[in-house]
């Protein structure tokens, strides 16, 4: 035989396995369970998650401080200086708030995630943020119950 005529037995056994190995592998995937989708409440999950409750509190105290510091200085400034500190403090307080609400929110989703993988679900979906497909079970009352029962372990 020439080389020419082992190319084509070679080529086609090669056609042969590539075609196996993705019927196999589309086997697999239609075999493989569904993912398992639940929705949650956030709003509901975050007003009872104790990151929320702390960084709350922790705005509010800042808020308290930041008043008092202004009223002490307000007695000796200007109304043009006044104006200046309000609205520095304010945007003190603004920057404050966004860092307190990001770091409830790295802990809520860190919760989320450890509670969705002790539940077996692969995909939590915001409720609200659900545009189309069926229904999927709400596990918010799942997820407030292990949130509670953390609350309780510390």
């Amino acid at each position: 035989m020439s080389v020419t005529n082992w190319r084509k037995p070679a080529g086609v056994a090669v056609f042969i396995v590539l075609v196996a190995l993705l019927v196999i592998g589309a086997l697999n995937i239609t075999a493989r369970e569904k993912p398992v989708i639940a929705t949650v409440n956030l709003d509901r999950i975050a007003q009872a998650h104790p990151a929320f409750t702390e960084a709350v509190s922790a705005y509010q105290e800042e808020i308290e401080q930041l008043q008092q510091e202004m009223e002490e200085k307000m007695e000796d400034l200007s109304e043009e200086e006044a104006l200046k500190l309000r609205a520095e403090l304010e945007t003190k307080l603004q920057q404050r708030a966004k860092e307190l609400q990001q770091e409830a929110f790295d802990s809520i989703q860190k919760d989320i995630q450890r509670i969705a993988g002790k539940k077996g679900y692969d995909y939590i979906v915001v409720e609200k943020m659900l545009l189309t497909g069926g229904p999927a079970p709400d596990a918010t009352d799942e997820f407030l119950q292990e949130i509670e029962a953390q609350k309780g372990q510390k």
